[in-house]
């Protein structure tokens, strides 16, 4: 199964469409306009499926998400002078690659394959493939790139993180 995320350049708040294998839009994601730390919704129609929101009082990211119907799970940052490392809390995955780059994949502990993660770096504005191998987990690896991105983009503009809606 594959995803394309799309997102704009310049706007006013995080709202962006999340597209399937027939190019036909599948999710639609939207952030906070004003809130501490990261806030954001996925939406298939006009119904929340699942919701990620950074916790702001850690030293380090943590992210959690919450899916319908499949319960609560949490991605945090963990302290790495060469590069950053993301754990799961509520599943056992792990993740691996370059996140600057955006170009990583999430393997289970068991060493099997979840998910490949690239981004397009010719486009205006960020576009990302997602290429998960097993359907189950769709919106578990959409809201893990979806964090892991909000922290790139966090600590690249090394600002308070304050977003929009």
């Amino acid at each position: 199964m594959h995803l394309f995320i799309k997102q704009k350049v310049l706007a006013i708040r995080d709202r962006f469409k999340v597209y399937g294998e027939d190019e036909e839009p599948k999710y639609e994601v939207e952030g906070k306009i004003i809130s501490i730390g990261k806030k954001l919704r996925v939406l298939k129609g006009q119904q929340e499926i699942a919701r990620i929101e950074q916790e702001v009082l850690h030293l380090f990211a943590h992210y959690k998400f919450h899916i319908e119907g499949k319960g609560d799970f949490k991605i945090i940052r963990k302290f790495n002078l060469l590069k950053p490392k993301y754990v799961f809390e509520g599943i056992d995955w792990n993740v691996e690659g370059d996140f600057f780059a955006h170009d990583y994949c999430i393997n289970s502990a068991a060493g099997e394959q979840i998910a490949t993660i690239s981004k397009h770096w010719i486009s205006i504005g960020d576009a990302y493939d997602i290429n998960i191998y097993k359907e189950d987990y769709e919106l578990l690896v959409l809201c893990s790139v979806l964090a892991i991105d909000a922290d790139n983009a966090t600590n690249e503009n090394i600002a308070v993180s304050v977003t929009t809606d």
